[in-house]
């Protein structure tokens, strides 16, 4: 497990496997996108997701997983 004392959440994603299921389809699309927010908090990626990039139901739940996560990764 990789820990970094300020990591951000696409720092994250980029330590995750890509899988062929819908998590490594979120992981896959997260790194891809360029616009993908330095959320702090999962409001402020969930809004992004909704709003801005669209997100399927799925991807959001997928989103959430990996958010929680992150959190837990957290020092």
């Amino acid at each position: 497990m990789v820990r970094h004392a300020r990591a951000d959440f696409r720092e994250f994603i980029s330590t995750r496997r890509v899988t062929d299921n819908r998590r490594g389809d979120f992981i896959a699309d997260a790194r891809a996108d360029p616009r993908l927010p330095d959320a702090k908090r999962w409001s402020e990626l969930e809004t992004y997701l909704l709003l801005y990039d669209d997100a399927c139901p799925e991807a959001i739940r997928q989103a959430k997983r990996l958010w929680n996560e992150f959190e837990r990764q957290r020092p």
